[in-house]
């Protein structure tokens, strides 16, 4: 996490979301870099990518743009 913050000003990132499971339940954070306010969320339920996928009626792809890590794009002025 300190690697994060300390990278972000440089890459122009402004908010992070960190996911943290804890033994009573997982929390979200939104996270405003610099000076922001945390938001603190406490979720209650939540899906796993392949169960939507499964859901699906008529499903485009088998899920194969979950199986690569996504692309970071720098927009570099």
């Amino acid at each position: 996490m300190k690697d994060y913050l300390t990278l972000a000003p440089a890459l122009h990132v402004t908010h992070l979301l960190a996911f943290t499971l804890t033994p009573i339940a997982p929390y979200m954070r939104l996270i405003r870099l610099s000076a922001g306010p945390t938001l603190t969320f406490r979720v209650e339920r939540y899906s796993l990518s392949k169960d939507i996928i499964n859901i699906k009626k008529r499903a485009r792809s088998m899920g194969l743009e979950y199986l690569t890590p996504p692309l970071v794009r720098l927009n570099i002025s």
